[in-house]
Formats: structure tokens, sequence, C-alpha cells
């Protein structure tokens, strides 16, 4: 029996699978995690027939921040929904599958506009610094879109993409942290990378919130992160609408990597299948 679906976690390994696929019999492939601005090109270059992401985990962790500045109390955890995108239903921006951070989320926006909002109650410069350690900056675009869309915010930015070198990202960091910026937000790829740098911003009183993989330690403000069963959930809900009348189906997942196996859990049990 041929192949109709192939799911895959990440954009590398979707990249190994079009090199190996075959000619028209080949199988769709899912991708369950992907930037935001990638969405399109993956459709449309990429090999995708569906692509999943977590397009708010950016805006999310600067309205956080925000908050949080302005003194009012936030949730420590704020786990969030995907959406899925296909080549038919991007039109319409895609289909969400949510998660409990999006109800919070969704309350602490309206709750709190006046400080959210594109001209905020406020008449001063916030100076928020921002440490993007993922592969491609992946946060740096969508947050400084989300920086753009409100009043009075600096960013002030180092990536390890453009500074590749880790001690000279770590000094850079450490002088704003001196010159009193406002928070501190670490975007991370893995859970224990720069625990000693947000712990001694959360020293100096300064507002820390982490976006990507969910730290290990509690010593920051708040953690924004996709919730990682969710984005399984949406790649099944693609499959769904790619084969409505059923698919054979593998996945391909790396070893050893947590978020992935949840997400591979996720695609499972929204297909009721056993996971890999």
């Amino acid at each position: 029996h041929s192949l109709d679906v192939l799911y895959v976690d990440d954009v590398a390994l979707l990249r190994g699978a079009n090199a190996a696929r075959g000619g028209a019999d080949a199988p769709a492939i899912v991708l369950g995690d992907a930037a935001p601005a990638d969405v399109n090109d993956l459709l449309d270059a990429g090999g995708a027939a569906a692509v999943v992401t977590c397009r708010e985990q950016a805006a999310a962790a600067l309205e956080l921040a925000l908050l949080a500045i302005g003194g009012v109390a936030i949730p420590q955890r704020l786990p969030l929904g995907a959406r899925w995108f296909t080549r038919s239903n991007r039109a319409a921006d895609g289909a969400p599958q949510p998660a409990p951070g999006d109800y919070a989320l969704a309350v602490l926006r309206l709750e709190h506009s006046a400080i959210l909002g594109r001209d905020p109650a406020r008449d001063v410069v916030l100076r928020i610094a921002v440490l993007d350690e993922t592969d491609g900056a992946r946060f740096v675009s969508p947050l400084q879109d989300a920086a753009s869309r409100r009043g009075q915010v600096q960013l002030l930015v180092c990536a390890a993409s453009t500074t590749p070198d880790s001690a000279e990202r770590e000094r850079t960091v450490e002088q704003w942290l001196a010159s009193n910026v406002n928070a501190l937000l670490v975007a991370s790829a893995a859970s224990d990378e720069r625990r000693e740098l947000r712990q001694r911003a959360r020293a100096q009183r300064i507002t820390v919130v982490a976006l990507g993989a969910e730290p290990a330690d509690t010593e920051l403000t708040a953690w924004v992160g996709a919730f990682q069963p969710a984005l399984g959930a949406a790649a099944a809900a693609a499959v769904l609408q790619l084969r409505p009348l059923g698919a054979s189906i593998a996945a391909l997942a790396r070893g050893n990597d947590e978020a992935g196996a949840l997400r591979q859990q996720g695609f499972a049990d929204a297909l009721g299948l056993k996971a890999p």
C-alpha cells in the first residue's frame, strides 16, 4: 500500500523528505512546526501540503512584558494554541487549534486595553531587550511587528543569527541590563539556555519573559510558548482535510526531542493512533 501522508516535525526534516519523495504518487507532507513568517513559502515552494504554526508567541510575550511593567498580575505560564494552513484555507487565515493560554490571553487583552493599545496611557518610552537564540532568529521579526503596533516601545535586539559569538551576545545583553531596560525577552530552543542571564535580570527586578522552549527554572516573570499537543492536533486536523476518506500515515521525528514527542503524541491522539 502506498503512503498517503507524511508528518514531519520541522523544516529540516521537510527538506529531507522532499529530497527523497517520489513522483506523482508521492505522499502529502504535513509540517508540524514552522515559523509564522515561513508559512506561505513552505506551502508554495517548500513542498508542504499543510503547515502548522504557533503565531501568537511573540505578540503575547511583548504584551505580557508590558502588563508586568504596568503592575498587572500576569500568568507565569501561557501555553498557546496553533493554526494550520493549507493552500485551500490560507485565504481564510487558516484554522485554529486552541489551547488554554489562548483564553487567558484574550481576557488580558480585553481587560487591559489601556496598556496594550496603540496609544497606551503612558508618556514614557519603554526599552525592552530581546535575545533570540533560535535558528534563524525566529522571533525577531514577529516581535518587531508587534512592537510597531504599540506606542512608545523601543526594542534592543541581539540574535544568534547576526551575532554568532555566544559570549558577545551575553556581554551585549548585560550592557543593556546595566542601562536600566524595562524588560528582557529571551527566545530559546532549549530549556536551559541563558538561565544565569535570566537570573541576573530578575535580581535587578527587571521583567523577564521567556519564549519558545519552556525553562526548567522559575527565575522569570513569565513563559510564553506553543502548547505542543495542540500543534500535533492541528496537524491531525490538516490530515483529515487533505485525506477525508482515510489515509496511510507515517511520521518523521527527531530522537530525544521532548517538544517533538509531545507534538507526535497530540497528533496520534487526535487521529486515534498509537504514537510512534
